[in-house]
């Protein structure tokens, strides 16, 4: 199972796209344990909207499961979610949205 992580306007244009073929987002969430405002609500197998009013705690939480990783290879996939969720929160009228297998 896959993610494919878009930046999508409000037609449901692509502006950006990332991916995420190892879930390392979902897998270093579950690993942490915490108690997740946001990321607990992304499906693996379904697909998860986000407006840019969700951003600044979806940052916050991704801000923390960076910490705990330092392998590059799963870095470069988060800071590809991140510079899609910052453009998020910055903009108006667009959607960060998560597509699973």
């Amino acid at each position: 199972m896959a993610l494919t992580i878009a930046l999508e306007d409000a037609l449901g244009r692509t502006i950006r796209e990332a991916h995420d073929p190892h879930n390392v987002l979902l897998r270093l969430e579950r690993e942490d344990g915490g108690d997740f405002i946001c990321l607990r609500y992304i499906d693996p197998w379904d697909n998860t909207v986000f407006n840019s009013l969700q951003m600044k705690p979806f940052l916050a939480e991704l801000e923390r499961i960076m910490a705990h990783t330092h392998r590059e290879w799963e870095l470069a996939v988060l800071r590809e979610i991140r510079r899609l969720a910052r453009q998020c929160d910055t903009e108006t009228g667009l959607y960060l949205k998560f597509y699973g297998d």
